[in-house]
């Protein structure tokens, strides 16, 4: 199978989609590479034709009007979604899949371009033909070109960079807190006592914070 109905979220249908392509991406992922410019959504695009899938393309001749399409990644691919009336039908595709990306002049307007998308699953080939303005055409180009992050790559930032960000703030200078030695409170029965007390290394305070967690110093 090719395609999936994912109008009702069926999770049955979901798993299917996702033993294909690859699970999603958690949310802390997705943001972090939208930060980065790597956008897990893609453009929308006009879908003109789909070849090779008949079964969906049957049901989409009998439309009077043109229907969106768009990608998202996951992590170990992209799925394309689709809407025909009020159903919304999912392509899942590996990586592995992608045969070819190619635009070209649209045959309809000068001022409109096309993308053909083809990926080949089990010997079986499937060409998406899209349409738009050039310049959505180039954004969803430069979209489907831009390096997807493997599954196996860390893409939460370490706590090392994280601390070299929050040293940037006023009053956290880092040259006065020794990074290699333990929070002391973070340590389970040592004290900070007052007298003769060493600085907390995240507050730099004398107090001794007793009964506190060690968000506390934040």
């Amino acid at each position: 199978m090719m395609h999936w109905n994912v109008t009702y979220n069926d999770p049955n249908r979901w798993k299917e989609v996702h033993a294909i392509c690859g699970p999603k991406w958690p949310w802390m992922d997705a943001m972090r590479q939208t930060l980065k410019g790597r956008p897990l959504g893609s453009p929308k695009l006009d879908l003109v034709g789909l070849e090779g899938l008949s079964d969906l393309q049957s049901m989409r001749d009998d439309l009077t009007h043109r229907t969106p399409v768009n990608f998202q990644r996951t992590q170990g691919g992209v799925i394309a979604f689709t809407k025909v009336r009020l159903e919304v039908y999912a392509i899942p595709i590996r990586r592995q899949e992608l045969e070819q990306l190619r635009a070209g002049p649209s045959e309809s307007s000068a001022n409109l371009a096309t993308l053909t998308l083809e990926f080949k699953r089990k010997g079986h080939s499937v060409r998406i033909r899209m349409e738009g303005t050039k310049s959505m055409v180039n954004r969803m180009e430069s979209w489907f070109r831009t390096r997807t992050p493997r599954a196996d790559e860390r893409l939460i930032t370490p706590w090392s960079s994280w601390r070299g960000i929050l040293d940037r703030f006023p009053g956290r200078d880092r040259a006065h807190r020794p990074s290699a030695r333990p929070h002391p409170h973070s340590v389970r029965g040592e004290r900070n006592s007052i007298d003769g007390a060493v600085p907390c290394h995240f507050c730099r305070s004398e107090r001794t914070h007793a009964m506190q967690s060690f968000l506390s110093c934040w």
